[in-house]
């Protein structure tokens, strides 16, 4: 979806109120739309970090269809496949409720080539 901020968080939020009639063996019922945003974000971090960003993540088990789209998108977005996670790492807390986290890929970081950061990871 494209568009200005408050008409598409308006749109959002009065999709989320359309409610539709259901019928099964306990009766009729009225069932609300399930709106599930799907979003992009990249992580910026020290590359000696990776286990432990993918551990705070702690992605979802991956289904079929999701690891075919990581595919398509990790190449279409010329990344590295995503490391096997190591779970002696117990990554940072985090709230994390009712959130599939599916990684896509890394990059190699080139915002910091000079000086006391220079080198980065992202995801």
């Amino acid at each position: 979806m494209r568009g200005v901020k408050h008409d598409t968080d308006r749109f959002i939020t009065e999709l989320q109120g359309k409610y539709f009639p259901y019928k099964c063996d306990a009766g009729e019922y009225q069932l609300q739309l399930n709106v599930q945003p799907i979003q992009l974000y990249c992580l910026g971090f020290p590359k000696e970090q990776l286990q432990t960003v993918l551990r705070t993540l702690n992605p979802s088990v991956w289904h079929n269809s999701l690891n075919f789209l990581s595919k398509i998108l990790r190449k279409f977005l010329h990344l590295k496949k995503i490391p096997e996670i190591d779970t002696t790492n117990t990554g940072l807390p985090i709230f994390r409720p009712n959130a599939e986290i599916v990684p896509i890929g890394t990059y190699d970081d080139d915002t910091f080539t000079e000086g006391p950061f220079k080198g980065g990871e992202a995801i």
